[in-house]
């Protein structure tokens, strides 16, 4: 199975775009109009004056972040264990809302582990150790739920695929884009920055960069 980072729906960018005129009571020139091919309730048609104002706002680094943190993108992620331990990295301006559990899924599957559980790339030797344990642990303690799930756990693969979903302010999505598109790992930049790079105006509110810059 594949890797994944699906995004669910993005949102704020009312907000953000009302708030960035605040300190200047400036009136902005952007437009929103109803969307069906956008997971958003709203389709934002940014206008040049708030492009350029946005834009120079990200560029002067996260002091000026505001704009970027008001906008927000949740996602249906779906990557190995091994990777999650980096995405946890970023933290800050991040809404956890949910993940599959380890314990419940592990106790009601490893008695039929199957490839698709693990992550392209995962060696089936791999796979077939680790059910080897499941079958040892299982003659030990009699079944497979009287297993202690910190055996199991310990036992686990890196490449163990577990999903979660998790929402990110674009400044957050900025900042992981910017770290890990020339990643090694290539889920990075392969699966999540791919992912980063389709989201409504990507260029600019989340690099930055405009023609009028």
């Amino acid at each position: 199975m594949k890797a994944s980072f699906e995004l669910i729906e993005v949102g704020g960018f009312i907000a953000a775009i009302e708030g960035m005129r605040y300190p200047t009571k400036s009136i902005g020139d952007s437009l929103l109009n109803p969307c069906k091919n956008l997971p958003t309730d709203t389709c934002l048609v940014l206008g040049p004056k708030d492009i350029k104002l946005a834009t120079g706002l990200i560029q002067k680094g996260p002091v000026h972040g505001k704009f970027q943190r008001g906008v927000c993108a949740w996602f249906s992620i779906n990557i190995p264990i091994a990777v999650w331990s980096e995405l946890d990295t970023y933290i800050v301006g991040v809404d956890m809302i949910s993940s599959e559990s380890t314990m419940y899924t592990l106790i009601k599957e490893c008695g039929n582990i199957t490839e698709d559980m693990f992550v392209d790339g995962t060696s089936k030797s791999t796979i077939e150790y680790f059910k080897k344990q499941v079958d040892e642990f299982t003659l030990e303690y009699g079944s497979r739920k009287e297993i202690p799930i910190d055996k199991i756990k310990y036992a686990l693969p890196g490449g163990w695929l577990q999903k979660r979903n998790r929402g990110f302010s674009y400044q957050c999505l900025a900042s992981m884009y910017r770290d890990r598109k020339d990643h090694r790992l290539n889920i990075w930049p392969e699966v999540i920055c791919k992912s980063i790079e389709q989201l409504p105006y990507f260029k600019e509110l989340i690099l930055g960069v405009s023609d009028a810059n």
